[in-house]
């Protein structure tokens, strides 16, 4: 299953996606960073499943907002993973960047936020 979040969004957003204005893109980025600790929490998520170790603790960027008219699109994040291993000087430290895709629901105002759902290791086949 893929992590994801639900923010909501400001009437403003709404109606400049749902209207096409061509402002939608900058707003819902608006809404977006306002809402980080949310896209924090999904980032944080999405890395504890590949390690339960790993870390988020900040948003470096977020790029490429994109949404059409039927409120479907995404965006890319950038961030800092740390992978604490509980020993000195072995901790790694690591640049991670995601592809979140979004979808507007325009009755409740609110966008569903989604990572990559993750595949679950395989075991090597037996010979």
């Amino acid at each position: 299953m893929a992590p994801s979040t639900t923010i909501k969004l400001r009437n403003e957003t709404i109606s400049a996606i749902r209207n096409d204005t061509g402002e939608g893109d900058d707003l819902l980025l608006e809404d977006i960073e306002s809402s980080e600790d949310d896209v924090i929490d999904l980032l944080k998520n999405y890395e504890q499943e590949k390690d339960p170790r790993g870390q988020v603790y900040t948003i470096d960027e977020i790029e490429s907002v994109e949404i059409n008219k039927d409120g479907r699109g995404g965006f890319w994040a950038y961030f800092p993973v740390n992978v604490y291993s509980g020993c000195r000087d072995i901790d790694e430290d690591f640049d991670e960047e995601k592809y979140i895709s979004i979808e507007v629901d325009f009755n409740t105002g609110l966008a569903t936020l989604t990572g990559d759902e993750l595949l679950p290791e395989r075991d090597p086949d037996s010979y």
